[in-house]
């Protein structure tokens, strides 16, 4: 579904990641400035409605026709 956005989105969601886990872990030089947070939000917005929508497709056709 995300097509070309694909490996964008998913570097983005790993990016993420890492940076969750080195503010987790004291790294301080893991910050990020609010726009490019909201850049990389965007980004995983779009991973998990795609991934929101493929998951529920695929749940109404072989598990249950409510959703």
């Amino acid at each position: 579904m995300l097509k070309a956005n694909y490996n964008v989105t998913i570097n983005m969601v790993d990016h993420v990641v890492d940076v969750r886990n080195k503010i987790a872990h004291g790294d301080p030089a893991a910050t990020k400035p609010p726009a490019d947070l909201k850049d990389m939000i965007a980004l995983v917005r779009q991973y998990c409605a795609a991934t929101d929508i493929s998951l529920a497709s695929w749940c109404k056709a072989r598990l249950c026709k409510i959703r």
